[in-house]
């Protein structure tokens, strides 16, 4: 009885490493397995670290239109140029010509400055200057209007110093009266404000995520597609038994993946001076659930493949929901309700919080306990599912 069950055990094993070569070999031979497990999965990081590679908006070009024209305008001006976010491109007769400018893309913002400029500045009173943003582009504004604003306020602290001054204060009296508190901005885990350190963490997880997900299912449509009994299991007696198959398939997805996901989320990195702080340990460790959860949702899906096409269109339809539920570009805390208990059913979710915490600001495997554990259940529940779609493929094939 024992011999048997060894025997038994024996046989499920290596039937297990028969099915992990021949989904390997399948993988290799296949042009558009190739073009997504492999080129895509290599290139998409690349693509997105040069594309964000100057990680911030500088030198936005502006038209300004100087009706006052007086020295203290022109130095205005010239603050303006100071500022590392603008370069004034362009000075305008009148609002017309800035406009046309504009309309042309040849310059992101305009301002206005008007004709008593000085002379109010003169009296004490307050100016308007008019500025105009291009709202297109989120950066375009963001940058240009913190630049103007930047500019108006230490422009303002230099007028009410003079004033003060001229009114018979002492320096440090004006200098204190003008700033009673003095404060000093740190920004933590992302100094340089990058827009490539915000979100191509982001980025990186769900570039494995995406490949992963559309690879195997385009190769579970290849099954449908080429089996005579248009089934996903094929006739043959090694893929008769429901754990060797998850386990076959998956072990090639796993292996396949770790190899990958040294590439994206070590080599990447580095490549492009991306925080990567935390610690590889915990980082190896966070990844193991969630490279299993999405090879076996993945599988539990492909039951549903039965073709190329369908693969594609899950990837297409899915790619950008799934980067906002993730919670990068858009809070978690201002999701509705509905949607984030839909996110909790990707891995994907709990992969990105997970790997931005450890990665950029260094949590320990404790701090992301939480996404740690979701994983792991997902692994479970998933692998759970897995199973029961490949069972029935197996009983439909033999019966």
């Amino acid at each position: 009885m024992k011999q048997y069950t060894s025997y038994t055990f024996q046989k499920r094993f290596f039937d297990m490493l028969y099915i992990w070569r021949k989904e390997f070999i399948r993988i290799i031979r296949d042009p558009g397995a190739i073009l997504i497990f492999f080129a895509a999965t290599l290139l998409y990081p690349l693509l997105y670290g040069l594309i964000y590679k100057h990680e911030v908006v500088r030198d936005i070009p502006v038209a300004v239109i100087d009706w006052s024209n007086t020295s203290q305008s022109r130095g205005y001006v010239r603050a303006l140029n100071a500022t590392p976010e603008l370069q004034i491109a362009y000075k305008c007769d009148n609002l017309e010509e800035a406009k046309a400018l504009f309309y042309e893309h040849k310059v992101h913002a305009i301002v206005f400055i008007p004709t008593d400029f000085s002379r109010l500045i003169a009296r004490g009173k307050q100016v308007h200057v008019s500025a105009y943003f291009d709202m297109s582009s989120f950066l375009y504004y963001k940058n240009a209007m913190s630049a103007v604003s930047f500019t108006n306020k230490e422009i303002g602290v230099e007028i009410q110093y003079a004033n003060l001054v001229k009114s018979g204060m002492t320096e440090k009296q004006a200098e204190i009266s003008i700033a009673p508190f003095r404060y000093e901005g740190i920004a933590l885990f992302n100094s340089g404000g990058g827009f490539a350190s915000f979100l191509l963490p982001a980025v990186l997880i769900l570039i494995l995520y995406q490949t992963m997900m559309l690879g195997i299912n385009m190769m579970a449509g290849l099954d449908w597609e080429k089996n005579n009994l248009k089934m996903l299991v094929p006739l043959n007696n090694r893929y008769h038994g429901t754990i060797r198959i998850v386990l076959g398939k998956g072990l090639c997805y796993f292996t396949l993946y770790t190899v990958l996901t040294f590439y994206v989320l070590g080599f990447i990195p580095h490549l492009f001076n991306l925080p990567h702080i935390g610690s590889q340990l915990t980082l190896v460790l966070f990844m193991l659930p969630f490279l299993l959860s999405s090879i076996f949702l993945a599988m539990s899906l492909s039951g549903w493949m039965r073709n190329m096409e369908s693969a594609f269109l899950l990837l297409l339809f899915s790619t950008m929901p799934l980067l906002f539920l993730a919670g990068a570009s858009w809070p978690q805390t201002d999701i509705p309700w509905f949607w984030k208990i839909v996110s909790y059913l990707f891995p994907s979710t709990h992969g990105v919080q997970g790997y931005i915490r450890i990665n950029t600001m260094s949590a320990n495997l404790y701090e992301v306990g939480k996404e740690y554990l979701i994983l792991w259940l997902q692994t479970g529940v998933y692998f759970f599912t897995a199973c029961w779609v490949y069972d029935r493929q197996i009983k439909k094939t033999i019966g």
